[in-house]
């Protein structure tokens, strides 16, 4: 059993195919978000990655404008690790992690 709608799973096979991710979907239940994987390196001590994500309801915190070429601030140090969001349209967002 899936835990979206065959619509919801339709409406995310063609954005896949639109964008090229070949990727997974990853469905967070009980709020609605979905994480698309596009790319990844290292994470297993330090790493990075992209991912397009379906977050329902409020808008992500923090939303920057941009997230190529980011500059970690001294909080970014303190915690070891960012995560960050543009947004792209209605309730898509791209999400950059990096530890």
């Amino acid at each position: 059993m899936q835990p979206i709608s065959a619509q919801r799973r339709a409406e995310y096979a063609k954005i896949f195919e639109s964008i090229g991710c070949d990727g997974a979907v990853y469905y967070y239940p009980g709020n609605g978000r979905a994480m698309f994987s596009l790319w990844s390196v290292g994470m297993l001590f330090s790493g990075q990655g992209k991912n397009i994500m379906f977050i329902p309801g409020e808008a992500p915190t923090p939303l920057v404008a941009a997230t190529d070429n980011y500059v970690w601030t001294k909080h970014d140090h303190d915690q070891g690790a960012v995560t960050l969001y543009r947004h792209i349209d209605g309730p898509w967002y791209l999400e950059y992690d990096a530890n």
